[in-house]
């Protein structure tokens, strides 16, 4: 099954895969993702769009081509990009209330066991060949820090 496929028709199983204490047009409007409601009418259309844009691979015109083909929404690639270039706040939000979810279960783990979330990156010097500095990151979901 192709990725738009998942998009298309299985949209409100993945839409269950949210919190139920998140409501997602309130959180869209307080952080300014949606703030006119003609091309988009809801918040889980915008996040529909997100998704399909950055998971499947599509341009910003294919994505835009696709949403009136599967009658999502109508709307022009510049608009598309104006829409998610308001959205950061409200993804961040999203992404913390998941996650909050999920530190919760993390009190459930064996005694001695943690989940923690990690990242590294390469720093480079401006005009630098190769790696300067490494940098290492880690986030314990349990403690919030």
């Amino acid at each position: 099954m192709k990725a738009q496929d998942v998009f298309e028709h299985e949209w409100p199983y993945l839409l269950s895969f949210l919190p139920p204490s998140l409501d997602l047009d309130d959180s869209a409007f307080r952080t300014g993702a949606l703030r006119r409601r003609r091309e988009v009418d809801s918040a889980s259309t915008l996040l529909r769009l997100i998704f399909a844009y950055s998971f499947c691979g599509l341009s910003l015109r294919q994505t835009a081509a696709w949403a009136e083909a599967a009658n999502v929404a109508k709307l022009s690639d510049v608009a598309l990009l104006k829409r998610l270039g308001h959205a950061h706040k409200w993804l961040a939000l999203i992404l913390g209330v998941k996650l909050a979810e999920r530190a919760s279960a993390a009190e459930h783990l064996p005694r001695g066991y943690r989940i923690r979330l990690i990242d590294a990156t390469g720093i480079s010097k401006p005009a630098s060949i190769g790696t300067d500095w490494r940098l290492h990151l880690s986030y314990n979901l349990a403690a919030a820090g």
